[in-house]
């Protein structure tokens, strides 16, 4: 079907008129000054080293280049350094605030669980939306954190007592697992019996990973299969007919996730066992798009979040990627996020790229 540019425009315009709702996205830093540990060409890479440098020679960065040079009001050709420096020079709070303005997000849904002193609070990102917004729970770093002030022995009753009160919680409506990073998404269900402990195993775990723990590591973190396994059934039991829906990291990630074992496929043996409990897979799964597609389209409990691949592809990538999407997916199990982590850039350039590949691909559909 041959493009026409007059109803390409069109469409466009309408979908640029859609307000939106960030899925999922984390705190920005406090500052725009240049980060070797956060460094800005992670807007459209999650490499890292010397890959990371590898990335400015992708389609994704100069695309980005590109539409930020035009945010700037600078010419397209700009380079990627004269645009750090006039972003530098923009009053920090309002460059935040205008790229959130004409993105057109409303409301964050913040995963604050990327711990970093750096970074503002949710509460600060409220001068940035037109509305409040919300809090997801990390629940490995949740964990972690219970481990580290109350110890091994308590640590289990309290993580249930806290994930009781985030499910009443009205600031909190959802909650994240990165098992992808920690273990794989080939976690199997299990009857989890809230009262008490089922098994010493997750307990011994713990405990024995404290006792392995030196003044240069953190004294735990949570990576076991069968810590894992509890914490997951154990959250999912809790919140099963709340409403309140899980999310998952899927697909493509930092350099230490296991990427065969971040195929969203994994999940479908937790997704068939807690039928109530809405799943929510992230970042499309991709490359494994179509299995992620696969189980929005099966389950009535799973949907499917395209963020992050917007804006890491290329926009021939985006494209493909939606169109893969909605080959089996119905649209009103798809969701959007920015994923923006520490720069505010990835809220502009993500809804920006993804309204784009959205009027190309229903131009082609219709």
């Amino acid at each position: 079907m041959a493009r026409s540019d007059s109803t390409l425009s069109r469409l466009q315009n309408s979908i640029n008129l859609i307000p939106l709702i960030d899925n999922h996205a984390h705190n920005v830093l406090q500052t725009y000054e240049p980060s070797e540990k956060y460094p800005r060409e992670s807007l459209v890479s999650e490499a890292t080293g010397g890959a990371l440098n590898d990335s400015v020679h992708s389609l994704a960065h100069l695309r980005m280049r590109k539409q930020l040079a035009q945010f700037l009001e600078l010419p397209v050709n700009a380079s990627w350094d004269k645009i750090q420096t006039t972003s530098r020079n923009r009053d920090y709070e309002t460059f935040c605030r205008e790229l959130i303005k004409q993105a057109g997000i409303q409301i964050i849904l913040f995963d604050d669980g990327i711990i970093n002193e750096s970074c503002y609070p949710i509460s600060w990102h409220d001068r940035l939306t037109p509305f409040p917004n919300k809090r997801i729970v990390r629940i490995e770093r949740l964990f972690e954190s219970i481990v580290a002030t109350a110890g091994p022995q308590a640590a289990f009753d309290e993580f249930i007592h806290a994930i009781k009160g985030f499910a009443d919680d009205q600031q909190v409506v959802g909650f994240k697992s990165i098992a992808a990073y920690r273990c794989g998404l080939d976690v199997q269900p299990s009857n989890i019996e809230l009262s008490s402990m089922a098994s010493s195993a997750p307990f011994e775990i713990v405990e024995q990973g404290l006792q392995r723990a030196t003044d240069s590591t953190p004294p735990f973190r949570v990576e076991h299969p069968v810590v894992v396994k509890w914490l997951l059934n154990t959250t999912l039991s809790i919140i099963s007919g709340r409403g309140k829906p899980i999310q998952f990291h899927t697909g493509l990630g930092d350099s230490d996730i296991d990427l065969i074992k971040s195929d969203a496929s994994h999940l479908q043996p937790l997704i068939k066992a807690y039928p109530n409990v809405p799943f929510v897979l992230l970042h499309s799964g991709y490359p494994y798009a179509r299995q992620a597609g696969y189980l929005a389209t099966l389950y009535s409990n799973v949907y499917l979040d395209f963020g992050l691949a917007i804006p890491l592809l290329s926009g021939s990538g985006q494209r493909d990627l939606v169109h893969q999407l909605m080959e089996l997916c119905p649209t009103n199990k798809l969701l959007w996020s920015s994923d923006a982590a520490f720069h505010p850039e990835r809220f502009y350039l993500g809804a920006l790229q993804s309204r784009q590949a959205l009027a190309e691909i229903y131009l082609v559909f219709n």
